[in-house]
Formats: C-alpha cells, structure tokens, sequence
C-alpha cells in the first residue's frame, strides 16, 4: 500500500506507475501475452495516455509500427515524437492497400494527449503514387484524453487529387473534449476524397476552416459542426453523392458558407449562421432539415441562409423542415425585439414538412426571400404563415414562386410579392377543397406582376392587401373572395368554382375575364370603376354602398349583371341578346345601352337616366319595370333624362320621381318634357303608379301632367301645368292672362284671339273664374282630345287602324263625348 506522503506525491506515483509497469511487462513476456495492460484508475483515470502523431513529409520509422493484414496496412505509433510521412502514405495505397493510422498507449515520461496533426504537407492522390478504390482512416486510441485530429491548415490542404482515385477518408477521434478548441479541425481546401466519414461520438467540437470537396458522399456525425474561418469561400461539396449530418447543430461562421450535394443533403439537427452578413448557401435537389433552423437559446446573431433545390416546376426539388421553424426556429425564443433577426432565402421550390397541425411559421425575421428569376414551387405540409412584424426591416420577398399547400392554410403577414407569384392549398389539384388563404395589409405588392390564388372549393380566400399599379389577379377556385381594401388591377380572371367574389374596397379594374359555366358571381361593395371588358358569361353584382361605375363596353359578356344596392352607373354598351341587367335593390344610372333591364323583387330601387349632376339618356332594348322600382329623372330648361327603347315598355305601376336641373329651374306653362321614348309600334304596357293619363305629379315646386301618348303617339311625356306663364297674343290684363294660362293647362296651347276676346269678356262682366274654367274643360276641343287619347290607346291595342279611330272618336264627340269619356 502506499502511504499518505505518497499518495500526495506527483513525482511517486509516476515514479510507481513506472515500476507497475516494468513489473507487468514482465508478466506478460513470461506468459506470452502483449496485448493486455495494467492501469490504477485510482491513481489517474488514464495512466497510459495515447501518442501524439505528425503526418509529416517523410517518416521516422522507430517510432511507429507497420502491420500488413489482408490489404489493410496499420501504422501505430509506439513512442513519443511519432512522425509518418504522406510518401509512406501514397506508397502503401499505390500498392493497393488500405490505410489504418492509429496511436497507442504506453508510459511516457510526460503524458501526452493522443492529438494527431496532419498540416504541413500534402498528399497528393493524383500522383503516380496513388492508388484507387482505398481508405486511409486516421482512429485514436481510446486511452486518447484531450487530444484532438487536425488535418490541413488555413493555406495548406492535407489532401488534393481527382477523381479517378477513389480514396475514402475516414476519422474516428476518441476521448473527451479538448477545452476552447475543436476535436475534429480541417482546414485548406481539400479535395480528391471519395467519401468523407467523421464519427465524433458525440465528443466535442468539428471545426472545419475550407472548403472541403468530396466525389461521392460526406457523413459527420458530431455533437456541434462550425464552419468558417473568415477566408475565402467555406463548407462541403459532395459533387456527385449526399451530405449528412447527424448531430446537435451546425453553424456556419464565414462571410460566404455552402453546402453542396449533387443529390441530397441530409441535416439531423440544427442550422445557424452567426453574425449579421454571413451567408449560407445550401445547393441539392432535395434539402432536408430534421431540427430547428437557427438557435432557441438566442445566444447567436444570425446572417443569411440561402437554400438552392435547383428544382424545376415539373420535377421540384424539396426542402424540408421537420423540426421548429419560427419563434423557436429562425429567431431566439426571446421576445423581439430581443431576439436576433434571421435571413432566410429559398431558391429553387421545395417541400416544407412541418409538425402534424402547425403551419410553418417563418416568424420575427429581417428577410425572407421565397424563389428567383424562375417560377419556382414551395409546398408546406402543415400550410404556410409568413409573419414578419415590426420592427423588423425588409419583409419576405416571394419572387417568382409557388407557394403551396395539401389543403392547410396560407397566412402572409409581412411579405413582398414580386412578379408572377401563386398561392395554392389544393397543391396543384391534389387536394380539391383546398384550404384558406390569407394577404394582410402588411405584405408589399409594388414590384408584383400577377397574384394567382387557389383556395380549393371550400377554402376562402381574404386579401386586405390595398393594391394598386398594373397587378393582374387570377382566381382559380375558392368557397368565397373578399377584398377587403381599395384595390386598383390590370385584369381580375376568376375561373372554376368560386362562389362569390366581393370588392370590399375602392376597387379599379382594367377588366375581368370570367370562366362560363361555373355560376359564381364578382360583386362590387364599395365605390370603383371598371374600365375594362367583361368576358364570360357569370353573374357581376353591385352591393353595398358606393357607386361603381362601368366605363367598357362589354361585347363578350354573356353573362347577368345584378344591383342588389349601392349605385351601378353603366356607360357602355351591353347589348348581346343574353345580357341581362336585373335591379332589385340600390340604383343602375348612366347613359349606356342594355339589351335587357329588369326590375325584380319586392325591395324598392331606382332606374336613373345619367347621373346626379349631368343629363344623361339610357337605351334599353327591352324595359321590364315592377311597382317596387322607381324612375328617376332630372328636368332642366332644354333638355330632360329620358329612356329611350326599342321594343314595347312595360311600367306595370313603377313610380316616377323628379327633381329640377339646376334646383332652380322654373318650367313654362305647357313645356313639354319626353321621359320614355317609345321607338316601338306598341304603346307603353302599364302607367306609372297614380299617374292614369292626363293625371299630374310634383316635382320640385311645379306641377305636371303626364301623356301615354305624346310625341309620335307612344312616348310619355311630362307638360309642365304650372310655372312661368307664357305671353298671350293680345292684351295684359289679369283677366287675359287667366283664359291664357288655362288655354295652356287645359288644351295645351296658346288662346286664339277669339278665345281670348270671349272668355275674358266674361270674366269682365262679373262671371267666376271657375265657370269659366269650367267652360273651356267642357268645350267640344278638349273633349275630343281626352276621347281620342284614351281611345287611341286602347283601339291601337286591339289592332284598329288610325282611319277608323279618327271616325270612332269624332263620332262619339258628336254624341256627347264627355258623358262616354267619364264612363270609361
């Protein structure tokens, strides 16, 4: 045993260390066994440390040992200051052998940790020395405490070649962490190997500082992989196989970083980019991520991570996520502004694969940049929600891409779309009812080209985007639209199953193309004009408030256009057989021309020639008018609104309303006004509500009388009964203006001279001005013509010709026409 001053001794218990061993040496001769040895774990935990070696230019044969088995060549160092040569190296894998360089334990004067160093010369597999279809595997000893594998330095690579060799690398370092420093470092930009294999063990840090290209395939398997030493271009190239990286995190330390596979990269663990300005490029077809993209403990600033599935739309590549992606992704789980800020590009298309029921979530980031110059398809599994609010600086720019989804929803908090971008949760028609789709207000459209959205049948689709410029916008499916803002586009497509389309907003369009056969409707809530044709042939519909104004004609247009409420001015020309205009709630104006205008329902509107402030005249082929619409018409001194058609109209009780242009017009006594020009054969079909003929309505201050049968004989026109009194041919008296204003109310011109000697005397003689008006209702004149008018009206309707009317009417004057005209 070993007392208490020994045991506290350094220099005895080496000094023991020595004799045990010496003592063991000896045992084991004596009975023919060399490969066990003795160690005191109670002394130290290791007592006889691994061997450091230097892969140097040439050998120092005494200090290591060569063993041939089977092609596989070891070198094992066997004391201190072991040093091999890469020419001994080449030599052995020229010969075709395999290369094994492994460090023992034996006691040495002064431990040493087992590190292997390979950095100040370069074996060369192109060389006439290499061989093709070998491994050189470097293993340390498991007694290894602290030491650690370097290979190549910043401007001096350990290996070059090409790739007719075939050589594998394979390192398998062994022992504990070394403190502060990598246990695994490349350096210099190595090439030539045909698969790179590190197996860390989970022990410590890989730091590669190069670029290191494999032909075939790289594996590391390692608790932390950092690349970058701030020179020149860092990372792994694997030209014609996979990467893979299973492990805790990889993270990429140098201003320009890459990952680049010919097929696969393969990352089980996390990615970072630390420092704002750091960049990393990850180049395959297809990118997969088991493990969040960035870091959760919000300990490293980040930079930009660029991912190029060098995709096609036919055949895209994949990028996917399996691990968190947002809040605990992309940024610290800090609240922000407290975390760091996280660049992410995506380039290429992609599969975003997420946790069963939650979105991917790119959240609290500077910029997120989804596709380029290509049109580019990102699917996201668990759907899509883009959120980068403030304070953070740049937004998401989708370029060019396809962002998709199998039936999950799209959210777009904070995003810049730019050029030709496409929203879809059917995931190309995979899944038809599709899911919803979200454009807040915050995302940016000023470089956006074309936005096409693909909710499925069932999802809805909600834009609260405000846009504006010469965007295009293509609605392929969804349950319901809404634009919830002012929007003013170049072209507004709606194809397929779309139930409804609604313009919340302010909305300006150049026009709108509409798929025939689906039965959906665009329907315009607010104000806005529509300066482009309609093509199609579904429904387009004013609800709402606001005034929305059609500005285009429309030849193409099969379809219905419906006012439901709120103002639709038309001042185009719609006039294919099957466009119809069906009014039953707010008001149509304008001065354009229809093929058809109904008047539908039981909820009152408005049929209103022009506009507000202006004259104006609506041509209606075919005018069907109910008791719940109201015509309203605007009168002015030379000019009036009016409707003009060409078939037979029908009023069927419809109101009638007016107001004077300007509001202080005042009509002269008999002015005539045509409200209804009836250019067909038939009279009007139906009177306006409480308007029979000759009955009189209001509008403004004066009074009016109307006709069924003015201008040609069809016309409706309005005389004013009261106002301005116009001159009569003789005389000023009060009494000579009387007879002539009732010659202008009651017979509907100006008093002769005879007429106007007679009544007046009258009235100078003491008779009443009721008598005398009396007198002039009941003379033979205005009987004939209340008897002819009516009588013209209704024998025209049964086909009777004018020839006999004439004879019919002056017959019944002679018989006392005024009894038979009360007795109607």
């Amino acid at each position: 045993m070993l007392d208490t001053h020994e045991r506290g001794s350094g220099a005895m218990k080496n000094q023991l260390l020595r004799r045990l061993e010496q003592l063991k040496s000896l045992q084991d001769s004596s009975k023919g066994n060399k490969s066990s040895r003795l160690s005191l774990e109670n002394l130290e935990d290791r007592l006889a440390p691994a061997i450091d070696i230097a892969i140097t230019a040439t050998s120092n044969l005494a200090t290591f040992s060569q063993n041939t088995v089977a092609g596989v060549t070891t070198l094992t160092a066997t004391t201190t200051g072991c040093q091999i040569g890469v020419d001994l190296i080449g030599s052995y894998l020229a010969a075709g052998n395999d290369i094994v360089i492994n460090n023992s334990a034996v006691v040495l004067p002064v431990p040493e940790t087992g590190k292997i160093t390979w950095t100040s010369s370069t074996l060369n597999l192109a060389s006439a020395l290499s061989g093709t279809g070998q491994s050189i595997t470097i293993t340390q000893n498991p007694s290894t405490t602290t030491g650690s594998i370097f290979l190549g330095a910043p401007a001096t690579p350990f290996v070059t070649g090409n790739s007719t060799n075939n050589v594998d690398l394979i390192l398998n370092p062994a022992g504990s962490p070394p403190a502060g420093i990598a246990k695994i470092g490349i350096g210099g930009d190595n090439s030539g190997i045909q698969n790179l294999t590190i197996n860390s063990n989970g022990s410590g840090l890989v730091q590669i500082d190069s670029l290191f290209t494999a032909i075939s395939d790289i594996n590391i398997t390692a608790n932390t992989v950092r690349i970058g030493d701030s020179l020149g271009v860092d990372g792994l190239v694997a030209t014609t196989g996979n990467i893979n990286f299973t492990g805790s995190q990889m993270v990429f330390e140098n201003a320009d970083s890459t990952l680049s596979a010919a097929n696969n990269i393969f990352i089980t663990g996390n990615l970072a980019v630390t420092t704002a300005g750091n960049t990393l490029t990850l180049v395959a077809p297809n990118v997969n991520v088991t493990g969040s993209v960035g870091d959760s403990t919000g300990t490293l600033p980040f930079g930009l991570i660029t991912i190029n599935s060098q995709g096609t739309v036919a055949t895209p590549g994949t990028v996917t996520f399996n691990g968190s992606i947002g809040v605990e992704g992309f940024v610290s789980a800090l609240l922000p502004p407290g975390g760091n800020a996280y660049n992410l590009s995506l380039l290429g298309g992609g599969l975003f694969t997420g946790t069963p029921g939650n979105a991917t979530k790119f959240d609290t980031l500077g910029t997120i940049t989804l596709g380029n110059s290509l049109i580019d398809l990102f699917v996201f599994d668990e759907g899509l929600n883009l959120t980068v609010p403030s304070p953070r600086v740049g937004g998401a720019p989708i370029v060019n891409a396809t962002l998709a989804t199998p039936g999950q929803t799209i959210t777009l908090v904070n995003a810049a779309l730019v050029n030709d971008v496409s929203l879809d949760t059917t995931n190309g028609g995979a899944v038809p009812t599709g899911g919803a789709i979200v454009v807040q207000n915050s995302v940016t459209t000023s470089s956006l080209s074309t936005l096409t959205i693909n909710a499925g049948t069932a999802g809805n689709i909600v834009v609260n985007k405000q846009l504006s410029g010469s965007v295009s916008v293509e609605i392929i499916n969804s349950n319901t639209t809404v634009f919830g803002n002012s929007v003013t586009l170049a072209n507004l497509t709606v194809f397929d199953t779309t139930s409804t389309v609604t313009f919340a907003g302010v909305t300006n369009l150049g026009g709108i193309t509409l798929q025939p056969g689906q039965g959906f409707a665009v329907q315009f809530a607010n104000s806005g004009t529509l300066n482009g044709a309609i093509t199609g042939s579904e429904v387009v519909r004013k609800t709402g408030t606001g005034t929305f104004t059609i500005a285009a004609p429309s030849p193409l247009f099969t379809g219905s256009v419906e006012v439901t409420g709120g103002t639709l001015v038309v001042n185009a020309s719609y006039l294919s057989p099957a466009t119809v205009f069906n009014v039953s709630g707010g008001t149509l104006a304008g001065n354009g021309t229809l093929a058809v205008l109904n008047s539908l329902g039981m909820f009152s509107h408005v049929i209103s020639p022009g506009n507000n402030t202006t004259i104006g005249t609506l041509t209606v082929n075919d005018l069907n008018l109910t008791d719940s619409a109201t015509v309203q018409l605007q009168l002015a001194g030379a000019s009036n609104d009016r409707i003009i058609t060409s078939t037979q109209p029908t009023l069927n009780g419809a109101r009638l309303s007016g107001s004077l242009l300007p509001s202080t017009f005042v009509p002269k006594v008999g002015q005539q006004f045509t409200i209804l020009q009836n250019n067909s054969s038939s009279p009007v079909l139906g009177i306006f509500s409480g308007l029979p003929e000759g009955g009189t309505t209001q509008i403004g201050d004066y009074v009016f009388s109307v006709s069924y049968l003015g201008g040609s004989g069809n016309d409706v026109v309005l005389t004013a009964v009261t106002g301005i009194l116009p001159p009569g041919p003789v005389g000023d008296t009060a009494n000579q203006h009387y007879v002539g204003y009732l010659y202008y109310t009651l017979l509907g011109r100006a008093p002769d001279a005879g007429g106007l000697a007679s009544y007046s005397q009258m009235l100078d003689a003491g008779a009443s001005r009721e008598s005398v008006a009396a007198s002039i209702y009941n003379s033979p004149e205005q009987r004939y013509n209340q008897v002819a008018a009516y009588y013209r009206k209704t024998i025209r309707q049964n086909s009777v010709t004018t020839k006999w009317l004439v004879i019919i009417a002056n017959s019944w004057v002679a018989m006392d026409p005024f009894r038979k005209f009360k007795d109607l």
